[in-house]
């Protein structure tokens, strides 16, 4: 029998998709054609640059999930904080690359329109202003969801009930 062996990816004629930079000018200052721009672009789209967001993000919410929303002042969520600080500027520093790589917002491809970068663009705006107001709103966030998610849970048994005993009563 005839041994087959795996080909590359390059042999096999697979097209690979190339990301080309938008045609228009980015925040009205920097052209297609920029250096600073295309590296901007380049690493943006990059596989690895992609990952390490992607893992920081992972990081990130572990990290927020193993705060302490009842003990603001301890030692553990001191230190998370710091990280908080590092993670938020992480974010902040993608927000601009791609800011810079896409453009803001009036040509097609830019980054507001894609509805991920506005949700990224929250994330980060929401993280800047908790960091200025010393996180104690969204700690008070926090005890409220809880409390509200007891009185969901609740309200949902109540109702529950009622709609087995009107199955039950006709």
């Amino acid at each position: 029998p005839p041994k087959l062996l795996p080909r590359r990816l390059s042999h096999i004629g697979l097209k690979v998709k190339k990301h080309r930079e938008p045609p228009k000018n980015a925040l009205f200052i920097l052209s297609n054609t920029n250096r600073f721009r295309q590296f901007c672009h380049w690493l943006c789209n990059h596989t690895v640059f992609g990952n390490i967001i992607l893992l920081c993000i992972m990081l990130s919410s572990v990290m927020l999930a193993a705060e302490d929303p009842l003990n603001a002042n301890s030692e553990r969520n001191q230190i998370l904080n710091k990280f908080d600080f590092f993670f938020t500027a992480v974010f902040a520093i993608e927000l601009i690359l791609k800011v810079i790589a896409y453009g803001f917002i009036l040509h097609k491809g830019a980054f507001c329109r894609s509805a991920f970068n506005l949700l990224d663009l929250l994330v980060v705006s929401v993280s800047l202003v908790s960091m200025l107001f010393r996180q104690h709103v969204v700690q008070c966030v926090i005890v409220a969801v809880k409390t509200i998610g007891n009185i969901v849970l609740v309200t949902f048994l109540l109702q529950f009930m009622f709609a087995v005993i009107g199955v039950q009563l006709f």
